[in-house]
């Protein structure tokens, strides 16, 4: 076993095995069987695929809702949980990159005068959103006129949207869709207020030292500055990424890859193709969303299927030209 899996499973599993906090009522990452009630999912997958290199067993730490996996780090309960990284939570919580984003939007009533996402904020509009969901947490940051509503779970926000006629629901598309067949004629507003879901890890011990993300991205490609003063403060030795660009601001700012800083692309894809990343294989899912639609043509099915129908495709590390073999301690 490499230094750098013993040192990570020091830090993740200092017990012997790997705690992992998973909301059930994200239904996109996770299911449950129903008649066994065996917990299965993207999020499950990825669990036990930590546990599997770190060399632990794997221990899931079932929450009903993103509030009570969010709540339950302040008290121990796992070392690494999945839920949307937002900077309420990262008191308790630091987070990697978005490993997955969906997006999030609202939907309205057929007769709605609300036409964009930029009209919802005005008075007399209220909003309900599922309490303490990380699109929640966004909204009670960022809306600044409308009157922004709470249940405890998707189903009864719904409920509560369609009994109390209120002008907005605030949700992620997928679940949106389903709302929006279930009240005919309402409407699925346009684009999206946020989105990303994250892995979550309890904050670091006292004394250790993490480095603040940078979040000034169009700040930067107007003005280098912020991303020069940021690189010199914090001095990484890699970078994770979605942005291309970043491989030019590097060297506008004299730093060369990869002797000096590695870089590492998050989703590999065009002009990139030369960085080490994870390549997402988006081939086998176009392949395998058009297997899907056929089978439904075929089957006679439209719409949205009564049941989620998931299909895992695994991303895969791609050694590229953007990063060297490194020491054991590196500052990310």
């Amino acid at each position: 076993m490499s230094d750098d899996t013993t040192a990570a499973r020091s830090d993740l599993a200092p017990s012997g095995k790997l705690r992992v906090g998973i909301n059930f009522a994200n239904n996109l990452l996770t299911a449950r069987d129903p008649v066994t009630r065996a917990p299965s999912g993207i999020a499950l997958d990825l669990a036990h695929e930590l546990g599997r290199r770190l060399g632990v067993p794997v221990q899931i730490v079932s929450c009903e809702s993103a509030g009570e996996l969010a709540d339950s780090a302040v008290k121990g309960a796992w070392e690494v949980g999945f839920l949307g990284a937002e900077p309420q939570r990262a008191n308790q919580i630091d987070f990697t990159a978005a490993y997955l984003e969906i997006e999030a939007s609202y939907l309205v009533p057929a007769e709605s005068p609300i036409r964009a996402i930029a009209d919802v904020d005005r008075k007399g509009v209220r909003v309900v959103t599922t309490a303490k969901a990380a699109y929640d947490l966004w909204l009670q940051r960022n809306l600044k006129n409308a009157t922004l509503l709470h249940a405890s779970s998707a189903d009864d926000v719904f409920k509560m949207f369609v009994a109390e006629k209120l002008e907005a629901l605030a949700g992620l598309k997928p679940r949106l869709v389903i709302d929006r067949d279930n009240l005919p004629g309402s409407r699925i507003l346009d684009g999206r207020f946020t989105a990303g879901y994250s892995i979550g890890q309890q904050r670091l011990r006292p004394g250790e030292d993490p480095i603040p993300p940078f979040t000034a991205i169009a700040e930067a490609r107007q003005d280098l500055a912020p991303f020069r003063r940021w690189l010199e403060e914090t001095k990484p030795d890699v970078l994770f990424t979605l942005y291309h660009e970043v491989e030019r601001w590097l060297a506008d700012c004299g730093r060369r890859v990869p002797d000096e800083i590695g870089l590492i692309q998050l989703e590999l894809r065009p002009p990139g193709l030369h960085w080490a990343g994870m390549d997402q294989r988006n081939d086998l899912v176009g392949e395998a969303a058009v297997d899907l639609l056929v089978s439904m043509i075929h089957n006679g099915q439209a719409g949205v299927p009564e049941r989620a129908i998931a299909t895992h495709v695994t991303s895969q590390w791609v050694m590229g030209e953007t990063v060297k073999a490194v020491a054991r301690s590196v500052r990310t």
